[in-house]
């Protein structure tokens, strides 16, 4: 349940009518909102479906290059340094390039948004005995178990704390999405 539930089931009889009809609005907005997000993802998805036409072979090496470069300007204006550490001969794989992108490009930018300026995110590309890691690095104040555990929650969006302005709150559940 929700904030807005938990407030509405508490408050009758405490607050005024009209402030209970406010929250009755708000809930109600929210509701739609989150329909509208999920009926947006449901579309976004499907740019991405998974047809055998849309699976090729895939250079990773080549996608988080280009996530690391399309991130560079956030990161300068930020403040933040991007530190890679790419190895070579990584093998292509079968995927949806575009998807991948989208997945490492959202980790990239979730990083510098969780950084203060002078810290460095740090990505890396490399082979391991069962596959190929990536993996994002940065050294911001980290994440709560509560924000871990909804942290692919739909309903759960961006708090809006330093860093986070201009979030959706969406990029997490939409990567969780297209792998």
């Amino acid at each position: 349940r929700h904030i807005l539930d938990h407030l509405l089931q508490d408050l009758p009889g405490k607050v005024e009518e009209n402030v209970l009809d406010l929250l009755s609005k708000m809930q109600a907005s929210n509701t739609h909102h989150l329909e509208l997000a999920s009926s947006l993802m449901e579309i976004y998805r499907s740019e991405f479906v998974l047809d055998s036409g849309s699976v090729v072979d895939t250079d990773l090496e080549q996608i988080v290059k280009v996530a690391i470069f399309l991130s560079k300007l956030e990161a300068t204006t930020k403040g933040v340094q991007i530190e890679t550490e790419i190895e070579k001969g990584i093998p292509h794989i079968k995927g949806v390039p575009a998807a991948i992108r989208h997945v490492i490009f959202n980790l990239i930018q979730n990083a510098i948004k969780s950084s203060q300026a002078g810290q460095t995110v740090k990505v890396s590309l490399k082979s391991r005995q069962d596959g190929i890691a990536v993996s994002v690095c940065d050294f911001g104040k980290g994440l709560s178990e509560t924000d871990i555990e909804t942290l692919f929650n739909p309903s759960t969006l961006a708090k809006r704390r330093p860093g986070h302005v201009g979030s959706s709150g969406l990029g997490l559940f939409l990567s969780k999405l297209l792998l």
